[in-house]
C-alpha cells in the first residue's frame, strides 16, 4: 500500500533532529517513504460485527483535561500546518490507528482538547472527517507581521505558527515556530508568544503590511553565523552551514554590526558581525506540488494502479473498526486495499480532493465502477440475507 501515498503529499518538510539541520529535497522523499510505510503497515480496519454506531459520528473520545487555565480562551478553528506523516488516528491513545493525511493550510473545527498529542476534529469539505489529529499539525496564520516574542523569531502575514496554549497574559498566545532558513529547510522550533489578534485560521487580510524589504543579501555557502541579540551582546540563534547560504534582509547597520532578518518565512532576527554576500540562490520559489483538477482522481490515489479504483456518491461512509470516521460530502474515489465477502465490505483508501485521505471500510454495494475505465468491475450487491457493513441484512441490491 506504500506506493498508493507516492506522491502528492504537499506536507513534506525538512525538519531538525537532534539539533542537527536537515534539508534537501533527497530528505524530504527519505521521511515522505517513511511516512507512507507506516500507513501502510498500520492495521487494517476490521471488518464489521453487529454493533452500530446509529448513524453518528464518532471522535473516539472525549474532551481532553485542559492544559491551559482557561480553555474558553482556546480557538476552536485551526489550519493545518507543514508536516510529514500520517496525521489523522483512530483515538487519542498511543497505540491508536493511523488513519491518514491532511495538507497543508486544511480548515478544521476541534471537538475538545489536547490529549496526549492529539485533538478530536472535525474537517468539512468533500470528504467529512472526525478523527484524532496530531497536535503537531495544530496551526494558525500570522494576520500582522511581528516578533514572536521570548524568541529570536519572526513572523510575516501568512505565516504559519503551531498553537500550543493560551498564554497567561489573556491577549497573547503561546506558539511555536520553526525558522524557514531556504527552500526546505527549517531551523529548530521555537517557542514564545504572539498577539491573540494576530492569529485567525483565515488567510491574512490583503493589505496586511509585509515585513521591511531591507536590503537583501546572502550569508555565504557553507558559512555557520551566530545571530546576536545586540551588537556584541549574547547568541541567541545560528544560522546553520548551507550548501545555498542563507538570505537575509539587512534592516539598519551599526559600524561593523548589522541588524538583519534571515530565512523566507518565518524568519530569525538579530546582529551579526559576519561578512555577507551580494550573490546567492535564485528567489524563485520551488515549484508547486502536483495538484488533481476538480473531477480528477486525487493526487494520494494515483499510484499502485493494479488496485481496483472505485467512484463512491455522496454520502457514502467509511468506517473503522466499527467507528464511521469520515462521510462523502461529494462524489469521490476509493483505492481497494482488501476484500471482505462475508461482510459485503472493501477497505479503501479514499478521497475526494487532494485536502484529505483516509484508509477505512465501504460497503461493497456503495462501489460504483469508474466511468471509461476498466481496471475495475462494478460490484455485485450483497446476497439476500448477506450481512452488511451496518450489522444489518440486505434482500435487495
Amino acid at each position: 500500500m506504500a506506493a498508493v501515498h507516492a506522491q502528492g503529499l504537499s506536507e513534506a518538510v525538512a525538519g531538525v533532529t537532534g539539533g542537527r539541520y536537515l534539508a534537501g529535497m533527497a530528505l524530504q522523499r527519505a521521511l515522505y517513504a517513511l511516512s507512507c510505510f507506516a500507513l501502510a503497515c498500520s492495521p487494517a480496519p476490521a471488518p464489521s460485527d453487529d454493533s452500530d454506531d446509529h448513524g453518528e459520528l464518532s471522535s473516539g473520545g472525549t474532551t481532553a483535561a485542559a492544559p491551559a487555565s482557561d480553555p474558553s480562551r482556546w480557538p476552536r478553528e485551526f489550519v493545518a500546518g507543514p508536516g510529514t506523516g500520517p496525521a489523522l488516528f483512530l483515538h487519542q491513545g498511543s497505540d491508536a490507528p493511523a488513519l491518514g493525511y491532511v495538507s497543508e493550510g486544511v480548515h478544521f473545527k476541534i471537538a475538545g482538547l489536547p490529549e496526549n498529542g492529539r485533538v478530536p476534529v472535525r474537517i468539512p469539505g468533500a470528504l467529512k472527517v472526525r478523527a484524532w489529529l496530531s497536535t503537531r499539525r495544530m496551526a494558525l496564520r500570522a494576520q500582522h507581521r511581528g516578533k514572536i516574542r521570548g524568541t529570536p523569531a519572526y513572523v510575516g502575514p501568512g505565516d504559519y505558527v503551531r498553537f500550543l496554549a493560551p498564554a497567561d497574559d489573556p491577549d497573547w498566545m503561546r506558539v511555536e515556530v520553526m525558522p524557514r532558513l531556504a527552500e526546505g529547510v527549517f531551523g529548530p522550533a521555537v517557542a514564545g508568544e504572539f498577539p491573540a489578534i494576530g492569529l485567525s485560521h483565515e488567510p491574512p487580510p490583503a493589505d496586511a503590511e509585509p515585513p521591511s524589504p531591507g536590503t537583501i543579501r546572502y550569508v555565504p555557502a557553507g558559512r555557520e553565523v551566530p545571530l546576536y541579540a545586540r551588537p556584541r551582546g549574547e547568541v541567541v540563534a545560528t544560522l546553520p552551514a548551507l550548501p545555498t547560504g542563507v538570505q537575509v534582509a539587512v534592516l539598519r547597520e551599526r559600524g561593523e554590526w548589522k541588524g538583519v532578518r534571515a530565512g523566507l518565512g518565518p524568519y530569525l532576527v538579530g546582529y551579526t558581525n559576519a561578512e555577507l554576500g551580494e550573490d546567492g540562490p535564485s528567489s524563485a520559489e520551488a515549484p508547486a506540488q502536483p495538484a488533481a483538477a476538480p473531477g480528477e482522481v486525487p493526487i494520494r490515489l494515483r499510484a499502485e494502479a493494479d488496485k481496483p479504483l472505485w467512484r463512491l456518491a455522496e454520502g457514502t461512509r467509511v468506517r473503522f473498526d466499527g467507528r464511521t470516521v469520515a462521510i462523502f460530502g461529494s462524489a469521490g474515489w476509493g483505492r481497494e486495499m482488501n476484500r471482505y465477502e462475508n461482510t459485503g465490505e472493501v477497505d479503501l483508501f479514499v478521497a475526494a480532493d487532494d485536502n484529505v485521505a483516509v484508509r477505512g471500510m465501504v460497503r461493497i454495494a456503495d462501489l460504483l465502477p469508474v466511468e471509461g475505465s476498466n481496471e475495475a468491475e462494478a460490484p455485485a450487491a450483497p446476497s439476500s440475507g448477506e450481512t452488511t457493513a451496518s450489522g444489518t441484512t440486505s434482500t435487495t441490491p
